[in-house]
């Protein structure tokens, strides 16, 4: 949390400005979209070819050291 609370008060200012609601609605009118993403992302990997599966990979393996950490594992997803 406190790797991000900085970066949560700052989309709260700027959904507040732009009267665009609160951060807990804007996640939660978004979940179903990125639960569609995450229905894609899989497909197409499943998909792709071995050249192709690196470059997500890569991608994926980014994601889950420097991103991920703030929020939740998702090994069960990338791998």
């Amino acid at each position: 949390m406190q790797y991000v609370e900085d970066l949560l008060q700052e989309t709260q200012g700027n959904l507040n400005k732009s009267k665009a609601g609160t951060l807990d609605n804007f996640i939660m009118v978004n979940t179903p979209e990125f639960s569609s993403l995450e229905d894609l992302t899989t497909a197409y990997y499943a998909q792709a070819n071995k050249a192709d599966r690196g470059f997500m990979n890569a991608g994926f393996d980014y994601e889950k050291d420097f991103l991920v950490h703030f929020t939740q594992p998702v090994d069960q997803f990338y791998r």
